[in-house]
């Protein structure tokens, strides 16, 4: 199962998300992990729960300076430099959630904190 598969199964059960809790999610995950969507879900766990928070928050940190030199606004809108932080705990919430729900459905998928 791809992460792009696991993701339309569980925006397509979960009757009871808000719509706006379903763009979200599924935004932050195509933009935030667009090679993973086609890989396999069960393989690339570990690399994303590994170094996918610090990764994804360097992204998101360069891809705001690169705005910024560009005359764009790439800052916070509290104000400050944008870390990424926010973006990469989001992300792996949304992920995180995503593994459950195909969890319960595929029991061979091990658990998500496992080194297996």
């Amino acid at each position: 199962m791809t992460l792009r598969a696991a993701l339309d199964g569980y925006l397509a059960t979960r009757k009871n998300l808000a719509e706006r809790s379903r763009q979200d999610n599924a935004r932050r995950l195509r933009r935030t992990l667009p090679a993973g969507l086609t890989s396999r879900f069960e393989k690339s766990r570990r690399k994303w729960l590994r170094s996918g928070t610090p990764t994804i928050a360097a992204e998101v940190k360069e891809r705001a300076a690169a705005a910024v030199k560009q005359g764009g606004r790439g800052d916070r809108r509290g104000g400050g430099p944008t870390t990424g932080a926010t973006t990469a705990n989001a992300t792996m919430r949304a992920f995180r959630a995503i593994w459950y729900w195909a969890a319960e459905r595929a029991p061979d998928l091990p658990p998500i904190r496992s080194d297996g």
